[in-house]
C-alpha cells in the first residue's frame, strides 16, 4: 500500500521533532487509524490517532495540522475546551 501525498505544517514537524516521534509512528496514523473524530471547534479538522499518537489532520486537503500524544483527551473534548493552533 502506498502512502498518500500528505504535507505537515511547520508547527505539526515542530511537534513530531520536538515530541521524538518517528516518521513510521506518524505515516501508521495516516495509513491506519485506530479511530477518528471530528473536531468541536474547527470543522475542517478531525482527530486521527493510533497507538500512542494523535494527528489532528484536514484530511481534504491531506494535511497535518499538529501533533499530540494520545492520552484519550479527543475522546472527552467539549466545545468550551481550547486547543492552540498555529501554522
Amino acid at each position: 500500500m502506498e502512502s498518500p501525498e500528505w504535507t505537515f505544517t511547520r508547527h505539526a514537524l515542530d511537534r513530531a521533532l520536538d515530541m521524538a516521534v518517528d516518521a513510521e509512528a506518524l505515516r501508521r496514523v495516516l495509513l491506519n487509524p485506530e479511530g477518528k473524530k471530528p473536531d468541536v471547534k474547527k470543522p475542517d479538522i478531525e482527530l486521527w490517532w493510533n497507538g500512542r499518537i494523535t494527528l489532528a489532520v484536514n484530511p481534504q486537503q491531506k494535511r497535518v495540522v499538529t501533533v499530540l500524544w494520545n492520552t484519550g483527551y479527543h475522546m472527552d473534548r467539549s466545545e468550551d475546551d481550547e486547543m492552540f493552533w498555529r501554522d
